[in-house]
């Protein structure tokens, strides 16, 4: 899947079969579109993407995020995002941009976790329902 940058192919290449997991992705996303729910997590995904191909947020540099360095960005954009509306010094863009950048901060976490989980059991070093363990857990 690696191959393909041009938008429309992940697509064209899940409904060929090809992918499973892109697949399932796709019908999660079909369906909240049929519920009127896409739009927010549609946001978050661009951000994602573009956290990924313009700033080299990629998953090799999250991975050497083992502090909880990503979740605590989220809360501190949340955080600010709450300073702001009290404040009432907020706009509607600042407030937007805060919600997906955070949203993808958190994504951008659980992949994280996911791989790490993965890795671990694929090494035999962690039965796959005992959960995530971080290095300096152990």
């Amino acid at each position: 899947m690696a191959d393909l940058v041009r938008k429309g192919d992940y697509a064209e290449h899940a409904l060929a079969g090809r992918d499973p997991e892109l697949a399932a992705a796709m019908d999660d996303l079909a369906a909240l579109f049929e519920m009127g729910c896409l739009a927010g997590v549609a946001e978050i995904v661009r951000e994602r993407r573009r956290q990924v191909v313009e700033l080299g947020y990629t998953a090799e540099h999250d991975d050497r995020c083992v502090l909880g360095e990503l979740p605590m960005y989220a809360v501190a954009r949340v955080l600010d995002l709450t300073r702001q509306w009290m404040d009432g010094t907020g706009s509607y863009a600042e407030s937007e941009e805060a919600c997906r950048q955070a949203g993808a901060l958190l994504a951008a976490e659980i992949d994280r976790q996911i791989r790490l989980v993965t890795a671990q059991v694929e090494n035999g070093e962690r039965h796959p329902e005992l959960g995530i363990i971080t290095p300096d857990m152990r």
